[in-house]
């Protein structure tokens, strides 16, 4: 557990750097999460833009051996 005192003006700020739990990697937070939700809701469904967000999430979805429906939004003269 570290801790540091800093003094900037008037202001004394107290830093901690302890973390309470072990951090897991990333990409293992994101796929327990992923897992859990399907789990717990049965949610097959994913909206999905293309974009570097929906893509990841599908990506982790498919790692997982899950299959969503995807779902896309789009303006009529779009089509």
């Amino acid at each position: 557990m570290k801790h540091e005192l800093v003094y900037i003006n008037e202001y004394r700020l107290s830093l901690d750097y302890s973390v309470e739990e072990g951090l897991k990697p990333f990409k293992e937070e994101v796929l327990d999460t992923l897992h859990g939700i399907h789990k717990d809701f049965g949610v097959n469904d994913q909206m999905f833009s293309g974009g570097m967000d929906s893509t990841f999430i599908l990506r982790s979805l498919l790692e997982l051996g899950i299959t969503p429906q995807l779902h896309t939004l789009s303006f009529s003269k779009d089509q």
